[in-house]
């Protein structure tokens, strides 16, 4: 029988891992040598000597210079790069559009001109500038420079661009000819474009060269000589920039007074004029007398505030074929708006006020009355340094709006301070006769 060995408990033993001797030979080399503390993070780790960066300071500020000097160099490239691509687009649309529009007798001259006739010379332009950047590449803030003046040529095109498109989208409708040999065109191998994308491609570029420009600024050093020079150059595009908005914002400004001039059935009143502009407008709930409430339609100008009664097809805004009547006008000179609680405000002119609400929910409301608020700050504000026609006093109702002929200014009724309405008439000349009864009298040879 075979007798069992008594289990011994197990123990862990660690291992060095290096033998004792080496171990003690590092510790005293350690001693010896100064042992450099590296902060990585927040954590502290001892590093050997010998093993630390030997880079002085000067050198690693000139590693982060080369750095942003080649990122800069790369963002210059970007601009010269963009704009042959750029050129490239505007001579596919000169080489198989424009001048074959021309010489082929699709459109007339005057037509031609009409929708292409800035594009030569945005063209001549764009190849300029390709050519200033092509002979110094690293001198790309005098080229902007020379060339930022020219760039505003771009807002005469934006101002003929919707009206271009319009008056091509017309003539394809009528010509089937001129329809099917642009779609031919836009399908070549050598174009593969749409037409309505290459015309609109000179709007789009002069933003594209503030960004390029912002990009060659941020890896430009502040001492660099070439720095305010390039803060000018962007300055220059963002006044084209600005330019070309307000071209832009302000053809469509007038364009949608004239849609609301042709809506009114009064023809008499006058809304499109320089300076107005439509701020705000849709359908609110005016409070009448009784405490019932009537749907309006509501614009909101620059200088005045009109409400008016729908009569044709006015769902959200108003239309080409839509038809209003106008019920009230109120000039913001003096008129003043508080809101009486949620989703109602009071709007009153010399003492004429009426109460709106919201047409739907108080949200709407409320942005009414913050729109017309600043209006008539802004329209105050515009007023102390220059004095417009729209510096009437009272609204004018719409019995006043009756009375109004075509010839009439809508101005001349509303410049009055005291006077009623119904008052405001041309006084008949008094008689002559019976006003000084002793006329004939001569006072000199009269005794005391």
């Amino acid at each position: 029988m075979a007798t069992s060995t008594p289990k011994t408990p197990l123990r862990m033993q660690l291992q060095p891992l290096m033998p004792e001797d080496m171990r003690s030979e590092l510790i005293a080399a350690l001693k010896v040598q100064n042992v450099q503390n590296v902060r990585v993070g927040s954590a502290r780790r001892f590093a050997l000597p010998g093993t630390h960066s030997n880079k002085s300071p000067a050198d690693v500020r000139n590693t982060e210079a080369d750095k942003r000097q080649q990122l800069r160099l790369q963002a210059i490239r970007e601009i010269r790069t963009s704009e042959e691509s750029y050129l490239r687009q505007l001579d596919l649309l000169l080489e198989y559009f424009v001048t074959p529009l021309r010489t082929n007798g699709f459109l007339t001259e005057k037509v031609h001109n009409q929708i292409f006739g800035q594009l030569d010379t945005i063209h001549n332009l764009s190849q300029e500038l390709l050519r200033k950047l092509d002979d110094d590449l690293d001198n790309v803030v005098k080229a902007f420079t020379n060339l930022g003046p020219f760039f505003k040529l771009y807002s005469v095109y934006a101002f003929d661009y919707r009206n271009s498109l319009c008056t091509l989208q017309s003539l394809m409708d009528k010509n089937v000819t001129l329809k099917r040999y642009i779609a031919n065109t836009e399908s070549r191998p050598e174009v593969q474009m749409k037409l309505i994308s290459l015309l609109i491609t000179p709007i789009q570029r002069i933003p594209r060269y503030k960004l390029l420009l912002q990009q060659v600024l941020l890896y430009t050093s502040p001492s660099d000589g070439a720095y305010k020079a390039l803060q000018d150059s962007i300055r220059l595009v963002e006044q084209s920039v600005s330019h070309i908005n307000a071209v832009v914002e302000d053809y469509e400004n007038t364009q949608r007074l004239i849609v609301v001039q042709n809506a009114l059935t009064n023809k008499s009143l006058k809304l499109v004029k320089p300076g107005r502009k439509i701020l705000k407008e849709g359908f609110l709930r005016k409070l009448k007398t009784d405490g019932s409430t009537s749907r309006k339609y509501c614009i909101l100008m620059s200088d005045m505030f009109m409400y008016c009664r729908v009569l044709k097809d006015v769902e959200v805004l108003l239309t080409e074929g839509s038809s209003i009547a106008c019920s009230c006008v109120f000039p913001l000179k003096k008129c003043k708006i508080v809101e009486l609680f949620r989703g109602n405000f009071r709007l009153t002119c010399s003492g004429d006020g009426t109460i709106f609400s919201a047409d739907g929910e108080g949200e709407d409301s409320h942005a009414w009355y913050v729109a017309i608020r600043e209006a008539i700050e802004l329209h105050v504000q515009c007023r102390k340094t220059l004095r417009k026609m729209s510096s009437n006093r009272k609204p004018m109702r719409k019995k006043h709006l009756q009375r109004l002929q075509p010839e009439d200014d809508i101005m001349w009724l509303l410049r009055r301070k005291t006077a009623s309405p119904d008052r405001i008439q041309k006084p008949e000349k008094a008689r002559r006769r019976g006003l000084w009864p002793f006329r004939s009298m001569n006072c000199l040879q009269l005794d005391q």
